[in-house]
This record gives structure tokens, sequence and C-alpha cells, in this order.
């Protein structure tokens, strides 16, 4: 395969990745308690949402800065390999509480983050 359009393929997946990432994450960290405690099934503490919500924009930013920048860029693979583990929680977190509506978008999401995991090692 041309490696210049495994290379453009990649910073879709991982400007998808991160876009998405950045949304959750932000709704999570400044949307009101009552908001945020509908994003997700089960009863979590807010303060572990909130958490979770800085977690996913840390993510976002480790998928495409350090690669892009060219400073530390194993930080890439790095991190959606975290965010494929975050994905992976959320999977089952749904499942658990009966959302399967979500779970082909994390689906999605989740081989994403294993595809930018494998292909940029």
């Amino acid at each position: 395969m041309d490696p210049v359009l495994v290379n453009n393929l990649l910073w879709v997946m991982q400007g998808f990745l991160a876009m998405t990432f950045l949304f959750a994450g932000s709704a999570k960290l400044f949307q009101s308690p009552e908001k945020v405690a509908k994003l997700v099934p089960g009863n979590f503490p807010l303060r572990f949402l909130r958490i979770l919500g800085a977690l996913e924009i840390l993510g976002a930013v480790g998928i495409i800065l350090p690669k892009a920048v060219d400073v530390l860029p194993v930080l890439t693979p790095i991190s959606s390999g975290c965010m494929a583990l975050v994905l992976f929680a959320a999977a089952a977190v749904h499942i658990k509480g009966k959302e399967f509506s979500k779970l082909p978008m994390i689906l999605v999401l989740l081989v994403l983050a294993v595809i930018v995991t494998v292909v940029q090692n």
C-alpha cells in the first residue's frame, strides 16, 4: 500500500478520534452535573466523570500533538492505546446499562484507536 495514502488515512483517523474525545471530554468536564449524570449509565460520582473528561481531552491532544510537532511521537500510539482501553470500558458500561444504541459508535472508535495504536508503532 502507498505510504502516503496510509499516512493520510492515519491522520484522518487520528483527527476523528481527537475531535470525538475532545467533544466527549468537554461535555463531561464543563456541563452541569445534571447533564453529566445523563451522559453515562450507572451511578458514577461526578468527580470521576470530571476526571474522565479531563483525561479524554488529554487523550485527544496526545493522539494529535506529539506526531504533528515530532516531539516524542511515541506518545501518539500510547495515547491511542489508552483511549482504546477507555472505549473498551465504555462499551462494557453501556452494555451493562442496556444502552445498546451507543455501541456501534463506540466500537468504530475502538477499532480506529486500535489501528492508530498498531500502525503508529
